[in-house]
């Protein structure tokens, strides 16, 4: 841990069920930490009940291993799409990232948002083709059929690498077997191997074939994996011979996480992970531990940490005291005394950390600039109603749905101020599922409701220049209000990020500041509603009035204003979407400024629901991706539930014995389709949904929706 040359920061990633966890019960056993008899199936970094119970992973776990002299920071994430904001966490810590595959069932849809959102953080991957097994045991395949079924999931995964790398990394990056950057085996049987490693025991074997063969014939699958082609042995070379250390990692992806100016003093020590420069870390997860209150997980990228240092917070703009530091094993802490850049780290102060601060060495706070925001491109699309059974524990409800929305960054709270009542939104069933098992956990008895979809508003016409004055004359403003270009809302609900944006289409910027190295003109304010919770500042080019204050408190009051406005809609006061503000003109009281927009809120929204009346308002629902790997005797019932459920199918694509098949599907239609599609298949099929898009409800749902609302 002193040398960053001498450190990996890998997770690992895949679709449910492909093999995740148990690839890192392999790796740990190879650590010592369990025993290899039991690897694989004691789920070691599901340390939850509810974990073990369901047999998926909920929450990332952080692990440090020794191997072959390199620390290993293992991050193992959630494969169920309902917890993808949790592997958009971790990504940012880590610099290489394991993707595992079923051979059977190939790159999924999930696969591939997680694979996308790790390019687009700089993260080289690293290939697991998983349950090769499968192939021969239940699909029959002869070796000819095997090699061109892992050829194709290695073309498939490079076409999804090649969509979202530039040039350069691609032709760096993509999988190649001689470049030993793909590992072939079984995690359930302990066995794989790298083309290297395949290459110097040639005299043994000379196909897959043989290799099962000759462990079918002993019985004994776990020992022959220890004895022949181990493969925590496999998985750990292609993590040294690959993913890159911190020192190496930083050099490329400073630039596209931190917007700092790279030649400065701090800037260099980030692009060469020095441990003797100036201390700068970020925080990716939040843990509330039981015995040791709330404690913030991140990565050193700069300099060395220490019990006491004074660190000042440069999102909150605060102090912050270092009382405690751990470096975690699963569930398990180890408090250490100081730790060097290039480390995953837990650390407690004096003051609560939020997930995405940075914090800096307290002498340097004046040279300190925050990393970009950490990014989600999953928008809630369920919601329930939550009481408690006892109504005196209403307090300790509302402290535990905090903790809980602080870890979960897909969870939302919301205080309905018409009814009074709680709501829970959420990316599925089963993440509103976990949720309530987690409260009442916790210790308190609760109350939901049935889940509900939730619908946004939205425009298809643009107004006129529209002003508003306030009574008192503290505030007027001159602006105009445009549906958002399709294909901005386009490149944000396929994830792209926004500094992945053509520079002459957005001049971008996130709401929380205005980035002085825009070559940009920053006069008028123009910004975009993205998604449901995201406001991009577009770009600001002409005149505003500010009267005695900066030109940034003036932007934020703005900003501030319309997210408050944003929160209803005119047809059913649900939340408004895909719309570009433009800021002509404003004049703000400075006594206003200091009290901030929620004072002229009331007023102004009244006019501002009016104005949208005008503009042809719409509602719109979201629309989930479906996908469905089934032998191919069951295609048709497989589109046929699809379609009857408002749905429309994409493509079929066949797979030797296996068909998958994509469609879209609205999340209103989605209940009980699990249910369906095993009564109808027999249980052959299986299948992922994942939020894709909003769309215009259909008329003939719009009148029935306004009307239940």
């Amino acid at each position: 841990m002193e040398n960053s040359k001498h450190i990996k920061n890998v997770g690992i990633i895949a679709h449910i069920d492909h093999g995740k966890t148990t690839l890192s019960d392999i790796l740990l056993s190879k650590s010592g930490i369990i025993s290899k008899s039991i690897a694989g199936d004691a789920r070691v970094l599901d340390f939850l009940d509810e974990e073990q119970k369901r047999g998926i992973t909920i929450k990332a776990a952080n692990i440090s291993l020794l191997a072959d002299n390199y620390i290993i920071n293992l991050v193992d994430t959630p494969g169920h799409v309902d917890f993808s904001g949790k592997v958009t966490r971790a990504l940012r810590v880590i610099d290489g990232v394991i993707v595992v595959v079923d051979a059977v069932e190939g790159c999924m849809v999930q696969t591939e948002i997680l694979t996308r959102q790790a390019m687009q953080e700089l993260i080289r991957p690293v290939l697991f083709i998983n349950k090769i097994d499968r192939l021969i045991k239940e699909l029959k395949l002869n070796e000819s059929k095997i090699q061109k079924r892992l050829d194709l999931i290695i073309q498939i995964f490079n076409k999804i690498l090649k969509n979202n790398l530039p040039d350069y990394y691609y032709e760096k990056w993509k999988i190649v077997p001689h470049k030993n950057n793909v590992v072939f085996g079984s995690a359930l049987h302990h066995w794989g191997f790298t083309f290297r490693q395949m290459i110097q025991t040639g005299k043994k074997f000379n196909s897959i074939m043989e290799i099962y063969e000759k462990y079918d014939d002993i019985f004994n699958y776990r020992k022959f994996g220890y004895d022949l082609f181990p493969l925590d042995a496999a998985i750990i070379d292609a993590i040294i011979t690959n993913i890159p250390s911190p020192n190496s990692a930083q050099s490329y992806r400073i630039p596209r996480i931190w917007k700092g100016d790279i030649n400065s003093k701090l800037g260099k020590n980030l692009v060469e992970c020095d441990s003797s420069g100036i201390t700068l870390i970020e925080i990716n997860k939040i843990i509330n531990d039981i015995h040791s209150g709330r404690i913030a997980v991140g990565r050193i990228f700069s300099g060395t940490i220490k019990i006491g240092d004074k660190l000042f917070l440069l999102n909150k703009q605060d102090e912050f005291r270092v009382l405690n530091l751990y470096i975690y094993m699963g569930a398990n802490k180890n408090s250490v005394k100081e730790i060097k850049a290039g480390n995953i780290i837990g650390l407690s102060g004096n003051k609560d950390l939020l997930i995405g601060e940075t914090l800096i060495d307290w002498k340097y706070k004046n040279l300190g600039f925050p990393f970009e925001q950490i990014h989600y491109n999953q928008d809630p699309v369920m919601t329930i109603s939550i009481e408690p059974y006892h109504p005196r524990e209403l307090k300790k409800m509302v402290e535990i749905l905090q903790k809980i929305s602080i870890e979960d960054p897909n969870l939302e709270i919301i205080i309905n101020n018409d009814t009074g009542e709680y709501l829970i939104s959420g990316m599925g069933e089963l993440h509103l599922e976990i949720i309530k098992k987690e409260i009442e956990d916790l210790g308190i008895k609760i109350i939901t409701s049935k889940p509900l979809v939730i619908y946004t508003e939205s425009i298809y016409k643009e107004s006129n220049i529209l002003n508003f004055k306030s009574n008192d004359d503290m505030f007027s403003i001159e602006y105009q209000i445009r549906p958002l270009d399709q294909k901005i809302l386009d490149l944000f609900q396929k994830g792209t990020i926004y500094h992945d944006l053509p520079p002459d289409e957005l001049k971008s910027i996130l709401i929380n500041f205005l980035d002085e190295s825009e070559n940009v003109n920053k006069d008028k304010l123009n910004f975009s509603i993205i998604g449901k919770n995201n406001i991009l500042i577009t770009y600001l080019d002409t005149h505003q009035k500010v009267i005695n204050k900066k030109r940034d408190e003036y932007n934020q009051f703005l900003i501030n204003l319309f997210k408050l406005l944003l929160q209803k809609g005119p047809l059913i006061r649900e939340k408004i979407f895909g719309l570009k503000i433009m800021v002509n003109n404003s004049i703000i009281d400075e006594s206003l400024l200091n009290l901030g927009p929620i004072m002229i809120v009331k007023e102004f929204q009244s006019s501002f629901l009016m104005e949208l009346n005008k503009l042809n308002p719409i509602i719109l629902e979201p629309i989930y991706k479906i996908q469905i790997i089934t032998p191919s005797n069951y295609i048709g019932k497989c589109t046929s539930i699809i379609e009857s459920r408002r749905g429309k199918i994409d493509k079929i694509e066949p797979e030797g014995s296996y068909s998958k098949v994509t469609g879209y599907i609205p999340v209103s239609e989605t209940f009980n389709l699990s249910n369906e599609i095993r009564s109808k298949t027999s249980g052959w099929a299986f299948w992922q949904t994942v939020f894709s898009h909003w769309q215009k409800i259909p008329d003939n749902k719009l009148e029935e929706l306004i009307k239940n609302k």
